[in-house]
């Protein structure tokens, strides 16, 4: 699934001229799949990113945290991509927990820019530094975000598409209006329901 979701995107690219055939395949023969912790010995940079129901979402995360360390050397760095529990917990029950970090991709817009990076407790600072490092060399631009649930985007986007509710609830105006407002009046890629759609309405 991940593997056509990732196709998928870089297709989308070719299609706007802003990728060729041969590079797609390149950029695909550098991705491989693996299942097994094991596989993650020798990594510099583990990213949890896994998908959990609301009830699950810091028991879950920190169960993959505690398998992550059992496999990785002291140093690698163990990020997660979460923006609804706060690293700080994750970390708490590891035996190196400086080397624990928030680091948010953009996943519903993989063009975007930026990359919100969050330094929890017990973040080291050299740790916070080759993040940052890491970030660069992505060609994004760093978000300091201090650690609070949904961080900066999610905590700004939720408000948004709530209120958009409210305002189809009131029958203000339809949905395709409400998003097409923010999209032509605001400049806004999506709409605030065509968002939601997007992210999954269970988020």
């Amino acid at each position: 699934q991940a593997f056509d979701q990732i196709e998928k995107e870089l297709n989308r690219k070719i299609e706007h001229w802003g990728l060729t055939s041969g590079e797609k395949r390149s950029i695909l023969s550098r991705i491989h799949g693996y299942v097994g912790y094991e596989h993650l010995k020798g990594c510099d940079l583990v990213i949890e990113t896994i998908r959990t129901k609301k009830e699950q979402q810091i028991s879950s995360r920190k169960e993959v945290f505690k398998n992550i360390e059992k496999y990785v050397s002291p140093e690698t760095i163990i990020a997660t991509n979460s923006t609804t529990v706060v690293v700080t917990e994750l970390a708490a029950e590891l035996e190196h927990k400086e080397r624990c970090i928030g680091l948010h991709f953009f996943t519903n817009t993989p063009d975007a820019k930026i990359i919100e990076v969050v330094k929890g407790l017990y973040t080291s600072d050299e740790v916070y530094e080759r993040v940052c490092k890491f970030v660069k060399l992505l060609d994004k631009e760093i978000i300091p975000v201090q650690e609070s649930p949904g961080l900066i985007s999610i905590r700004l986007m939720t408000t948004l598409i709530n209120e958009a509710c409210q305002l189809l609830m009131e029958g203000i105006a339809t949905k395709e209006n409400i998003d097409k407002t923010m999209k032509e009046g605001l400049g806004m890629p999506l709409g605030p329901f065509e968002i939601a759609d997007k992210a999954g309405l269970d988020k």
